[in-house]
């Protein structure tokens, strides 16, 4: 009989972990700041959904599968590790690609210090592979990696943008054996002794309807094999759908990395690699917007091409009919379908 009651008691304690519910973590109303959220997350699948404000802290995910995201985007919410001499995030304990960072400005890092090197300003991925999207790197340092430092690990990042971060190898990214997957990122105005936007050291980065463009000295640097299509790359690169461009920003100078009206960027990316559950830019605002006045030289999906880069071009609103919402002069299925995709609660 004991037995039996202590194999029912084992029974219904696993049924009820099977049946817990993922908690919601607020910051700062439950933890007053990022990472006492982290800390307090108890199981996979915790979201800590942070407030608009300037958080002077360095965060680690531990390992943790749980999602950090902000309420109000990146430029209202930053994590400022000035100071600190360290890195912004870190995932160095096996993160995969159910920990998630989400909607921030990650600035004032200089890196981690393993005893060679400081690597990672922005972020530091070790034997990890975390989602980010949606972030700006920004205002960043270290001897590798400025912006971000990937060693053995395949991060996924879309919908992020690289600028005015330094390093001596790498000011945006670089990249040790590793194999990330980036699509519609920007990089401009960094700067490195070598490879101002992407160091890569035996790895293959694949880049997807990404700008590459302003940085110092070069776009890239180092050896390994980058696999890149549809992106605006200076000094141009090998692969379907690459062009070599000014991208026209509003003002990369004072980090505004939208696209101005006849940009060569605007509708030349490739839709069919935008993540269906991301069709939003890094201002959340729609992909696949059509400007009238730009020949469509990209991949459609559904009669949507999206731009290259982290932002989307987006049209006047005076210059479309109401339900209209690709901006393409029609109402029509398209529209409905982009109406379904964003359904639910603003954010």
């Amino acid at each position: 009989m004991t037995c039996n009651l202590a194999l029912a008691a084992g029974l219904a304690g696993v049924c009820f972990a099977a049946l817990a519910e993922a908690d919601t973590i607020y910051v700062p109303d439950d933890e007053p700041t990022i990472q006492e959220a982290i800390n307090a997350a108890a199981q996979s699948g915790d979201e800590i959904i942070v407030a608009p404000d300037v958080y002077p802290e360095a965060i680690d995910f531990l390992g943790k599968a749980v999602i950090v995201r902000s309420s109000d985007g990146a430029e209202a919410t930053i994590i400022d590790a000035s100071g600190l001499n360290t890195s912004v995030v870190t995932c160095e304990n096996g993160e995969g690609l159910d920990t998630v960072l989400e909607g921030f400005t990650i600035r004032g890092g200089t890196g981690t210090d393993d005893g060679s090197s400081t690597k990672g300003g922005g972020m530091l991925n070790k034997y990890s592979d975390p989602i980010v999207s949606h972030c700006i790197f920004r205002d960043n340092s270290a001897e590798r990696g400025g912006g971000l430092y990937n060693h053995l690990s395949s991060p996924r990042l879309v919908n992020c943008s690289f600028h005015d971060n330094t390093a001596d190898q790498g000011a945006g990214l670089y990249n040790y054996s590793s194999n990330p997957i980036l699509s519609n990122c920007t990089f401009t105005t960094n700067t490195a002794g070598q490879g101002g936007g992407v160091y890569n050291n035996n790895g293959s980065p694949r880049l997807i309807n990404c700008i590459v463009y302003g940085n110092t000295p070069n776009s890239f640097a180092g050896q390994g094999v980058l696999i890149i299509t549809y992106s605006d790359i200076a000094g141009g690169a090998v692969g379907m759908g690459n062009i070599d461009l000014d991208p026209m920003f509003v003002d990369d100078a004072a980090g505004d990395l939208r696209l101005r009206p006849g940009s060569p960027c605007i509708d030349a990316a490739d839709s069919s690699a935008v993540a269906t559950d991301i069709f939003v830019d890094l201002d959340d605002n729609p992909r696949g917007v059509d400007d009238p006045a730009t020949a469509d030289t990209g991949i459609p999906v559904f009669a949507l091409t999206v731009d290259m880069g982290a932002y989307e071009f987006q049209v006047d609103p005076g210059e479309t009919c109401p339900g209209d919402v690709n901006g393409d002069g029609d109402v029509d299925t398209v529209d409905l379908l982009l109406l379904l995709a964003a359904w639910g609660s603003c954010p």
